[in-house]
């Protein structure tokens, strides 16, 4: 059975104080999802869920802590065929006490989760990276200063992901990550985050593009989580994904944390970031 990756993109940086995590999920298949925000008394979490592959990631409002993932090269999809890691993230979010606490459940034998994990605290920013027969790198970031983006190369595992045999999927990786970086350093609200991600860059249907709209992968939804200020933003791509709808559970009557905003679509209208010509002088 052919691998199939979920070629995502997801990035963390500081905006306004708070650590915001965001996520362009791609798919080889047109990806329906529901948000589940579950409330009760001492517990509150929001989750992202595909009923097809069961797939989850989100954010414990209790807690604090957030985690998205991306694949390097063992995030199999199989055309949408369940896996467990989708449980074993939901585990870690309910869970665990702290990001490391979140990082050692990811690793442990039968509740791995293979590829970037980004899991994001409110004092604490882990990236951990994850593939089979090698042992898990985890490290601590700010995102203070710049932004951390992970496409589906590793940058601490020798050849996790792709790599440069894999030839026009690692260029595709590396331009995704370099296009992603300077977005997320130039946006500056969460919302603006989710816009410049779908801008094209290299023109109509371009694999190096951030929002993928190719034969084989596409861009389905977007998602960006304001850890501190207990925002969630989420938005479907007209014609590679539905909301299914935002399903509370739990206890109604107690007042929830979190904050769930449903965005339309939107892009700039312009490069969001300044580009440059082969001489010296810069251009917008």
């Amino acid at each position: 059975m052919k691998l199939l990756m979920n070629e995502c993109i997801v990035g963390c940086r500081e905006i306004n104080g708070s650590r915001v995590i965001a996520k362009n999920r791609d798919r080889t298949y047109d990806a329906d999802v529901a948000l589940v925000h579950h409330v009760s008394n001492g517990l509150e979490y929001l989750i992202l869920l595909d009923p097809k592959t069961r797939y989850v990631e989100g954010i414990n409002a209790t807690t604090g802590i957030a985690i998205m993932n991306v694949a390097l090269m063992n995030g199999t999809d199989f055309a949408g065929a369940a896996s467990s890691e989708g449980k074993n993230i939901f585990a870690a979010l309910l869970q665990a006490k702290s990001p490391v606490h979140a990082a050692k459940m990811l690793t442990r034998k039968k509740q791995e989760v293979y590829g970037s994990t980004m899991i994001v605290g409110p004092k604490d920013f882990l990236l951990l990276e994850f593939v089979p027969d090698e042992e898990p790198k985890c490290s601590r970031y700010s995102a203070k200063k710049f932004p951390v983006v992970r496409t589906n190369h590793s940058e601490d595992i020798k050849n996790g992901g792709y790599t440069p045999a894999d030839g026009d999927d690692y260029i595709s990786s590396k331009i995704r990550h370099a296009v992603a970086e300077v977005m997320f350093q130039e946006a500056d609200t969460p919302e603006k985050v989710l816009d410049s991600l779908n801008y094209s860059v290299f023109g109509d249907h371009s694999s190096y593009d951030t929002n993928r709209q190719t034969s084989g992968m596409r861009t389905c939804s977007q998602m960006a989580i304001d850890v501190k200020n207990n925002k969630v933003y989420f938005r479907p791509i007209p014609g590679h994904g539905n909301l299914l709808g935002v399903y509370r559970t739990g206890d109604k009557s107690v007042e929830p944390k979190l904050k769930v905003e449903i965005l339309d679509y939107n892009e700039p209208v312009s490069v969001p970031f300044e580009t440059w010509q082969s001489g010296i002088k810069k251009m917008s």
